[in-house]
């Protein structure tokens, strides 16, 4: 990971190259998609004591009631690039549906895709803290709170159900430290997120229809083809599909420092459940599919399509569905 911070205030800026910093940003990214590493100093102590440290004002992310930490304005601004080992191996022979040209994955064959300025996450993220009175402090932030990344060539046995998927999900939070008394602080802030996945297939509709329907369907396909009273089954092409989700959470936190070189921090923030999950599936079409699709809607195949089990409506998705069936 390529780390990059500017304090406004404190005018620092710190560039971190670690391959420790590297390798514990992978696992938290890979152990559910979660960026813990919202500062250098969450990167240099694997994000130890977060909800306690109060470095910057990255604390609101972790814990708001150790705003109260902060005496003066403090302004962060970070920027992180993210890669991801998310390689893929066939552990078996004839993986996957076969391509246009007949290949299927090769027990030990490697499929991962790791060049490219498409091949690595980059982060921004914005922190604010402003003490409004000796007791109490206000802060803001806004950042990227998961993010996930997986890119593979496009004969990667999987590609039915995605070959390259990207995944962000973005934090607003607004909150505020309160000390109650010299030793203990309380706070809490509100939050809005906005997530993003973008998942890029490719349709096989000869192996979508051997799936949906039943056996024999390609083979009785490939007659009528042949008698010319079906146009042949489509080879792959392309499909993209892109989701979109919002959500609205809180979270509380509490810091107690009982001496000037010990604090205790603790933090709650419940599951994040996103509403409003809407997609937009696009599937690139030639003129073999849309003769496939139209032969589909005539009067006598919209009769016997659902005794085979196959219709216009599932092929637009058969790919995509035929590989999680």
């Amino acid at each position: 990971m390529v780390f990059l911070q500017q304090s406004s205030l404190r005018r620092a800026c710190a560039v971190a190259f670690s391959i420790t910093a590297f390798s514990l940003s992978q696992q938290a990214f890979a152990g559910g998609t979660a960026n813990d590493n919202q500062s250098t100093m969450g990167i240099a102590t694997a994000g130890a004591g977060q909800a306690a440290e109060a470095s910057d004002a990255s604390v609101i992310f972790f814990n708001p009631a150790a705003l109260t930490r902060f005496k003066r304005i403090e302004v962060l601004n970070v920027a992180s690039i993210a890669t991801f080992d998310n390689d893929y191996t066939s552990t078996q022979n004839n993986d996957g549906p076969p391509t246009d040209d007949g290949r299927e994955g090769s027990a030990g064959e490697f499929f991962s895709r790791k060049d490219g300025y498409d091949s690595a996450l980059f982060i921004p993220g914005l922190f604010v803290a402003i003490p409004v009175s000796p007791k109490l402090v206000v802060g803001f932030s806004a950042s990227g709170s998961h993010g996930l990344l997986t890119r593979y060539r496009e004969d990667y046995p999987g590609r039915g159900s995605g070959r390259e998927s990207d995944l962000k999900v973005t934090r607003l939070n607004l909150g505020f430290g309160y000390k109650l008394t010299p030793t203990l602080s309380i706070g809490a802030n509100g939050s809005y997120e906005r997530y993003f996945q973008s998942i890029k297939l490719r349709v096989n509709f000869r192996d979508a229809v051997s799936k949906l329907g039943p056996p024999g369907t390609t083979a009785l396909l490939d007659g009528l083809n042949t008698l010319g009273q079906a146009p042949p089954i489509p080879g792959e092409t392309d499909g993209k599909l892109r989701i979109f989700g919002w959500a609205f959470n809180a979270q509380a936190g509490l810091l107690w420092e009982p001496t000037d070189r010990t604090r205790i921090g603790a933090s709650y923030r419940p599951k994040t459940r996103f509403n409003g999950n809407q997609g937009e599936l696009t599937i690139n079409e030639n003129a073999d599919t849309a003769a496939f699709r139209n032969f589909w809607r005539q009067p006598l195949i919209g009769v016997g399509g659902p005794i085979l089990g196959v219709t216009s409506q599932r092929l637009a998705i058969a790919s995509h569905t035929a590989r999680q069936a």
